[in-house]
């Protein structure tokens, strides 16, 4: 309920730019996509929105271009429509050279 809470006032407001993390966490699949609506709606009238997310469909849902975080630092952008049926996870290993092998590495500390 906190989540629909913040993300009524959000839209309620109209601001020209969103910043919004992970806006699916919480939601339950109605909310989810009444949320895209909004979103897109929000788009489509000019606003600008900065999503993060680790799920490709929520991004390719309202978003136009795709960046990729790597160790804090923004190190690719990609148009949507360059994206193809490439998944989210094998587009940020393809680009940054790691994979599972490399996060295996990190957690153990070698």
């Amino acid at each position: 309920m906190i989540q629909r809470v913040v993300l009524s006032v959000a839209f309620l407001s109209r601001p020209s730019l969103y910043v919004i993390d992970e806006p699916h966490v919480g939601l339950d699949p109605a909310t989810a996509e009444t949320f895209n609506r909004m979103a897109r709606a929000a788009a489509d009238s000019g606003a600008a929105i900065i999503l993060s997310t680790h799920t490709l469909p929520v991004a390719l849902t309202f978003c136009d271009r795709l960046g990729i975080i790597h160790e804090g630092r923004l190190i690719e952008i990609l148009r949507t429509d360059q994206i193809g049926g490439e998944d989210l996870q094998d587009i940020f290993f393809r680009i940054t050279g790691t994979g599972p092998a490399d996060v295996a590495d990190f957690f153990s500390g070698t």
